[in-house]
Order: C-alpha cells, then sequence, then structure tokens
C-alpha cells in the first residue's frame, strides 16, 4: 500500500472535492482505503461513516460516489455499501514499475541490537544459530528502511560454567590444543565442557574445586588467569570463524568479565533514594508492584553482584556508547523466550531507575529450537552444533548436485552446495514466527518446491537462463506494456515489498519478509507457466523480459535481507 499512497491520497481529494459535506480531511479517508478481496477491485473504500454524515442509505451513496468520482487512473464501481476502484492498468503500469526500486530515506535514527550473547564454555548450537539469524535480519530490515543499527555482543567469559571447562582442561587436557587434535578451536573448549558433567556425576566434589577455581579467578590467580585467557581466546576464536561464515560482523563487543564488577554505585544510589530497599539478611531489593512483577534481588546480603546488578551497568554504558546525539531510538534484546519475566524485570527497573525513562529496551523474544527427540543438553553433549549442522546439510546437497552435475569442478561444487546449503539453514529459522520453538528439519529444509530458500534461488536462477536465452541487451530501456491481466497482479506484489519493510521495521518480525518471498516467487513461477516469453512476438517477449527482470530484482533484494545469496546457475 505504501507505494499506492499517491493514488489513495488523489482518491480521498476527489472525494472531498465532490462532496464537500464530508467532515473527514484526505489523511482519515485515506485510512479507509484498502485492498479489496475476492478481486473486487484494486482498492476499496466502505461508505458508511460518509452515509452516517450525510443522512443517506450507505447503498444509495456508494452509487453517487460511483457516479460523481472522475479519476483518469481508475474506475469505479458500487457494490453495495463499497466502492471499488479498478486501475487503468495500462495507463500506471510504468509509473508503477519506476517506484519498485524504491529507496528508503535516512531516517537519522539509530537502533542498538544485542546478539547472540555466547557463553565461551561451549561452540554455538543450534539455539544460538536461531538467536543469530534472526537477530542480524532485523537489524537487515532496519538498515533497509534507512536506520543506522549497530550491531553489539556481549561475550559471557567468566563464572561458574566457563570455571567447568577450565576445570576439565587442567585435570584432563594433557595440554593438547586444537591444533594437536585438528579440532575447531571453540569445540575443543566444548569438549572440556561435557567431559566435566561426566566426571561429576561419579564425583560431586569437583563442584568444590570449581567454586574455589571461581574465587581464585576473582583474585587474580596467575595460573587460572593464564588458563581462563587461553581457553577465552580458543572459545572466541571459533565462534568468530562461524560468525564470519554466516556474514555476522558486529559495531561492538562487551564482555563480562570487565563489567560484571560495575552496577553496585547505581543500587546503593538508588538504596538511598529509598528506590531499593534492605530486607532482614541485607540484601538490596527493588519493588515491582507496580508493574505486577515479582521483586527482585539487586545486590545478594554478602554484597556480591548478580546478572541483574551487570544488566542495570552494562544498559547504562550502551546508552552512554550510542546515545550520545540523541539519535537512538531503541535498544533490542534478542534473548529467547525463557527470560520473558528477568527481561521484564530488568526493563522495569531500567524505567525506575530513570535509566531508560524515554521506554527504549525492546526484548526480541523467540522460541527454543528442538531436536527432534526433544530438547538439547548442553553439559551432556545433546546439542546439534551451528557448525556440524552446515557440514551435515552441505554434504546432502553436494551428493543432489553430483547427481545433476557431474561433471561440476571440485570449486563449483562447493561454492553452490554452500551457497544452497547455507540459504535452506537460514530460511527455514526464518520463517517461522519468532516466539515459537522449532523442530529443524534437515530434509525438509533442502526442498526444491516447497516453502524454502533453494526454491527461492531457483526461481531466481530460472528466470536468470530465461532472460539469457532471449538474448535481450538494455532490458531497463524496454518501454513496457501490459500484455496479460497477470502483468499487474505481479507489478502489485512487487510494491508489496516496502510495505512488508516498513511494518517489520516495527514488528520485527522477519517470519513476514519470508513469507513474501515465498508468494513472489510463486508468482514468478506461474506467471511464467501460463505467459510464454521466449519465441512470442517482439514487443510482448520485451515486456515479458522486463517485467520477469524487474521481479528477481525485488527477489534478491528481499532473499539479501535474510542474507540469502543467491546462484545464476543452481
Amino acid at each position: 500500500m505504501y507505494l499506492l499512497n499517491y493514488y489513495i491520497d488523489e482518491i480521498s481529494k476527489e472525494i472531498i472535492k465532490q462532496f464537500p459535506n464530508i467532515k473527514s480531511n484526505v489523511e482519515e479517508i485515506s485510512s479507509l482505503i484498502d485492498t479489496p478481496k475476492n478481486n473486487y477491485g484494486d482498492l476499496a473504500i466502505p461508505v458508511f461513516k460518509f452515509a452516517k454524515e450525510l443522512n443517506k442509505n450507505p447503498n444509495d451513496l456508494s452509487i453517487e460516489f460511483q457516479e460523481k468520482i472522475n479519476l483518469d487512473f481508475c474506475k469505479t464501481q458500487a457494490v453495495g455499501p463499497f466502492v471499488n476502484f479498478f486501475f487503468e492498468k495500462e495507463k500506471i503500469s510504468n509509473e508503477l514499475l519506476k517506484k519498485v526500486d524504491f529507496k528508503f530515506e535516512n531516517k537519522n535514527k539509530r537502533i542498538i541490537i544485542e546478539f547472540p550473547s555466547p557463553n565461551t564454555n561451549k561452540p554455538l548450537h543450534i539455539g544460538h544459530l536461531r538467536n543469530m539469524l534472526l537477530g542480524n535480519s532485523v537489524a537487515n530490515v532496519l538498515e533497509e528502511n534507512g536506520y543506522e543499527v549497530k550491531r553489539l555482543d556481549l561475550i559471557n567469559d567468566r563464572g561458574v560454567h566457563i570455571c567447568k571447562s577450565m576445570l576439565a582442561y587442567q585435570k584432563w587436557g594433557n595440554n593438547k590444543t586444537p591444533e594437536s587434535e585438528n579440532k575447531k578451536s571453540d569445540h575443543f573448549v566444548g569438549d572440556f565442557y561435557v567431559k566435566y558433567a561426566k566426571e561429576s556425576d561419579e564425583d560431586p566434589k569437583l563442584e568444590e574445586e570449581v567454586n574455589q577455581m571461581l574465587i581464585d579467578w576473582e583474585n587474580q590467580n596467575k595460573e587460572v588467569i593464564d588458563l581462563w585467557e587461553k581457553m577465552n581466546n580458543w572459545a572466541i576464536n571459533g565462534m568468530n570463524e562461524t560468525f564470519k561464515r554466516f556474514n555476522i560482523k558486529f559495531d561492538k563487543e562487551y564482555r563480562e568479565s570487565q563489567i560484571y564488577k560495575f552496577g553496585k554505585e547505581i543500587i546503593i544510589d538508588a538504596y538511598e533514594k529509598e528506590i531499593a530497599y534492605k530486607d532482614e539478611s541485607g540484601a538490596l531489593i527493588i519493588n515491582l508492584d507496580e508493574y505486577k512483577l515479582p521483586e527482585k534481588v539487586l545486590i545478594r546480603s554478602n554484597g556480591t553482584s548478580i546478572y541483574v546488578t551487570q544488566d542495570i551497568f552494562l544498559c547504562k554504558k550502551k546508552f552512554e556508547d550510542f546515545d550520545n546525539d540523541s539519535k537512538l531510538e531503541k535498544s533490542i534484546y534478542c534473548i529467547g523466550n525463557e527470560q520473558e519475566t528477568y527481561l521484564q524485570q530488568l526493563f522495569a527497573i531500567l524505567e525506575k531507575l530513570s535509566i531508560d525513562k524515554d521506554k527504549k529496551c525492546y526484548h526480541l523474544s523467540y522460541g527454543m529450537v528442538e531436536l527432534p527427540d526433544g530438547n538439547m543438553k548442553s553439559r551432556q553433549g545433546n546439542v546439534i552444533d551451528t557448525d556440524n549442522l552446515i557440514e551435515e546439510i552441505k554434504e546432502i546437497e553436494k551428493k543432489e548436485l553430483l547427481q545433476r552435475y557431474s561433471d561440476l569442478s571440485s570449486e563449483e561444487l562447493d561454492k553452490r552446495s554452500e551457497t544452497i546449503s547455507m540459504s535452506a539453514i537460514r530460511f527455514f529459522m526464518l520463517k517461522f514466527d519468532a516466539k515459537k520453538n522449532i523442530v529443524f528439519d534437515k530434509n525438509e529444509s533442502l526442498r526444491f518446491d516447497g516453502e524454502t530458500g533453494p526454491y527461492a534461488q531457483y526461481t531466481y536462477s530460472r528466470i536468470r537462463s530465461i532472460i539469457k536465452k532471449s538474448e535481450i541487451k538494455n532490458i531497463d530501456k524496454i518501454i513496457f506494456k501490459i500484455t496479460t491481466e497477470n502483468d499487474f497482479d505481479l507489478i502489485k506484489k512487487l510494491l508489496e515489498y516496502t510495505d512488508v519493510i516498513i511494518r517489520t521495521s516495527k514488528d520485527y518480525n522477519v517470519a513476514r519478509v519470508a513469507h513474501y518471498i515465498i508468494e513472489l516467487s510463486q508468482m514468478i513461477n506461474e506467471y511464467y507457466t501460463k505467459n510464454k516469453v521466449i519465441g512470442e512476438e517482439k514487443n510482448t517477449m520485451e515486456s515479458r523480459i522486463f517485467l520477469l527482470n524487474k521481479s528477481i530484482s525485488i527477489l534478491k533484494r528481499a532473499l539479501k535481507v535474510l542474507d540469502i545469496d543467491v546462484l545464476d546457475v543452481m
């Protein structure tokens, strides 16, 4: 609808011109105009509101609308209490096609988004994968809509869970390295996290040793710190390799080890201002009754800080780093839905402490990714690691490609299988409502005839092949002519792209982009199936090639928002 606003406004102005007693302004009338279902016109407006103002029967008034409204770009038809508008397609098709390549204006606004916030005791698993694909795609949507976006990552690199990997390596590592074991460095660290879990089931005393190691770390014991730095670097370097493969780059990284001590001053100040209170044990607590949320401990009775203490400081720090010029509009936290209550408490606290009095913080919540036989458990090694998933799907795709193209070079085989498998993973993860739990289906994700990334890629490459076969040059200079009733349906679908981006920029539902990609792909394939291109007379073939070329340019643009690359040949 966004790129049809000109015509909607013109219809509204004509209504006011022909019916001066109507009290509504252009904006109010425009808000009533919508796209009708069942092919009842291109636009439609109900007349109930105007009939009441003018004291007329709605059915009679719609006939009056039909008789009096005179616009050169559309015809009108009264149907009961509605007026339907049918575009004069020949007159406006070229004008609309020029708008398809619409560029979003620079809003001079900034949005920050934090994801995926991994721990440095294990590699990125399939749950992290959904987080980072969701976070990065939302960032892409916002950038497409003209926002300045900053991608942030909080690396959780301290705590008992980190010490578990460290203790296991100290006891059973035997000075091995990722290089000596020919293993990706974050997977190497993760193996020792699993090793600890198995050994601690047999020897409960290991828990005491882990807690002592954490104390030693906080006391800056040199041996422990050296081990921590070595294993931390292994974990982070390995994760960065995965981020690079998914084309994810961060504008700023925060590390828990560098900020965990901060925040106490903020809490103590809140206590002195009687925003927080001290209970009988000496813990500092904040009451959240006005938000209908449970109260939250801010500092333990022994004076130590907890996650919320750190998160309060981190929010303040992020605002200092990215809102120093008052451009920040939103601070998004991409975090799983199991943290829903905690994030509600955190945001309420930030508001009470006047750190986020404008309510800029937003929880981008998402559901869990499950194995076919249930939930994942990292400590048991019962997970699907992101790197392993990519390789599994890539191997499946390689076999499929070799069955179709036995003469592919190894380089081309690797390129195509990588591009298609990454498309399969990304699209499957993003096509579902983010708040729902999903079960990842490898075979379903790779289908070329379903709601998948490879299907959209196939659509693109198929049309590229047709365009190449046509041997038409300077396609952008072709003067387009309507050749079939299907033309205008496809044009309207292309125009929807801007609405998809604008709406997704408001609610961050990137599944909408995925659904648009499938709908557009289906329309492109249907158009080509119904309308002959190669071999048609020159003007008809040129117009259809022009429209198909414009269609796949929007398809490619939409796929890029999900970080999916296209292939000229599948």
